[in-house]
């Protein structure tokens, strides 16, 4: 029998880079996001990335002129076994 395997997707997600220490506050309690790190925003649901991390997944769709935010999109999603 053929396991199927998850396949990437594109989605799309708000993001904004920090450039000093920032505190946020998500789902899992207090989080600290570096200098360079992203805050990211998606379905009411906020979360840290780490700069590295998020820029090797995340590309960015439409940055806004007027704002730090901008949309990304993820572009790179390892292939992972179905259970």
């Amino acid at each position: 029998m053929t396991v199927p395997t998850f396949r990437p997707y594109r989605k799309q997600i708000l993001a904004r880079q920090v450039f000093e220490p920032t505190q946020v506050d998500t789902e899992v309690g207090r989080q600290l996001a570096d200098a360079g790190d992203y805050i990211c925003f998606d379905d009411g649901v906020i979360w840290v990335v780490e700069r590295r991390a998020f820029e090797a997944a995340y590309e960015v769709m439409a940055p806004e002129a007027s704002s730090a935010i901008a949309q990304y999109s993820v572009v790179r999603v390892e292939e992972v076994p179905a259970c």
